[in-house]
């Protein structure tokens, strides 16, 4: 059986306690590969196409903020077509531009670097959530890229203005990786729509979520002339990228993330699911959850571009390590809560700045299945066994929302409020759960 990927249906967060997820589903375009190749192409020279674009509002959001900054971007079913200003964005006057990238905390981060190639002033806003989550990231680089940084309280709206940058200063201080990763591809991004000599940038620290920077590289390697290609050459040392992007035609890879909650709801329930269209040489860092998985007691096999994953009916608690994954993590406890043993999730201290402080909405959601659940300095730890269960509040976090409805595959009585929080990365979650479970 085929199930079709679709648009979430009208419902009310109930999750259908008891049924066994089963069947084969494509996987949804990835949105963190889908924001980097958009940007690489509006930094181009010449027209880009960039297929199978995933429907998600973070995606929407950076695709308004490339229009508003003068990017011509024009959008057929999934596929986008992209008029790049070959790394110097259009002059658009002397008013203030402003960027509303919604909840997009990658969008803003990528996005005020590259406002460092155009004239500004610009704005950088979004919503109440987006305002929530620090920007000193992307304060750093854009005064690192010689540009005007101001936030409010180091907040969103962040504004910056200085510009346009024609080619890289002589020196760039390294941003702070010790957090997020994201400004380090926020540089990586702009060093590559320009003009420059071969640069090494010494982080002089291992950074976060390093594999997000390796997607970065992988997203921009299409654009990029095969002399002009930067690296990576071990954890800490980069060579950035250099002579300019030139069009390319590309396609957004399958979506590890989106995948993930899939093969995890065959785990829970004991069913049997298979996700198509993925890429096992993918740079996505959640491509992980194969191992995790195997590591919790579910069985997990490949083919040439798709996952199989049985669940046995019995998973045991594991420790891991998710500093490189971190948006793995509260599916990680989620599926904690019906595992056997102890599940810690250490080495995460960014977790506190996602969509939510996904340590103590994990912890919480754990807490409202009827776990013993506690929060750590860097993660959390989730002591098998739960109870009936009644509401989990996602504190509006779309991974919080759909780890947990995962979880009541097999907890009875599991309600996710705010259940259209998913719309951020995967839109049609509920609708692909509900068909796997024959809902």
């Amino acid at each position: 059986m085929t199930v079709p990927l679709s648009e979430a249906p009208d419902h009310a967060g109930a999750v259908p306690s008891g049924a066994r997820a089963s069947g084969a589903i494509a996987a949804p375009g990835s949105k963190s590969h889908a924001i980097r190749l958009l940007i690489a192409a509006a930094l181009a020279s010449g027209v880009s196409t960039v297929a199978r674009l995933p429907g998600g509002e973070d995606v929407r959001a950076v695709i308004q903020a490339l229009r508003a900054l003068g990017i011509g971007i024009h959008v057929v079913g999934d596929v986008a077509t992209v008029t790049g200003c070959a790394g110097m964005l259009p002059s658009l006057g002397d008013e203030e531009v402003r960027l509303d990238l919604g909840g997009s905390g990658t969008g803003l981060r990528l996005l005020a670097a590259v406002c460092c190639l155009g004239r500004g002033p610009y704005l950088l806003d979004g919503d109440a959530s987006l305002r929530a989550r620090p920007a000193a990231g992307a304060e750093e680089v854009v005064r690192a890229l010689g540009c005007e940084a101001v936030s409010r309280g180091g907040h969103p709206p962040l504004r910056v203005s200085g510009g346009p940058l024609h080619r890289l200063p002589a020196r760039l201080v390294a941003p702070d990786v010790s957090r997020s990763s994201q400004p380090l591809s926020a540089l990586l991004l702009v060093a590559a729509a320009l003009p420059s000599t071969r640069t090494w940038l010494n982080l002089g620290a291992t950074p976060v979520s390093l594999g997000y920077v390796d997607l970065t590289f992988a997203a921009l390697r299409p654009f990029m002339p095969a002399d002009g290609r930067g690296g990576r050459s071990n954890a800490t040392n980069l060579v950035l990228p250099r002579d300019g992007l030139h069009a390319a035609d590309v396609a957004v890879e399958g979506d590890w993330s989106s995948a993930a909650y899939l093969l995890a709801a065959a785990a829970a329930s004991g069913g049997d699911v298979r996700v198509t269209g993925l890429n096992h040489h993918s740079a996505q860092p959640d491509a992980r959850i194969t191992r995790i998985l195997s590591e919790m007691g579910a069985q997990v096999s490949t083919g040439s571009d798709n996952v199989r994953c049985r669940g046995t009916g019995a998973l045991t608690g594991a420790r891991i390590s998710l500093r490189d994954a971190p948006d793995l993590a509260p599916l990680v406890g989620a599926l904690g809560c019906l595992a056997s043993g102890e599940t810690e999730v250490f080495d995460t201290p960014h977790l506190r700045i996602k969509e939510s402080d996904r340590v103590a909405s994990t912890v919480a959601a754990a807490r409202a299945v009827g776990c013993h659940a506690e929060e750590r300095p860097e993660g959390f730890v989730i002591y098998g066994g739960h109870a009936p269960a009644n509401v989990v509040d996602p504190c509006g976090d779309h991974r919080i929302a759909m780890a947990f409805a995962i979880a009541g595959l097999a907890i009875p009585g599991v309600r996710i409020l705010d259940p259209d929080c998913v719309t951020k990365s995967y839109p049609g979650f509920w609708g692909d759960l509900e068909r796997l479970t024959g809902g």
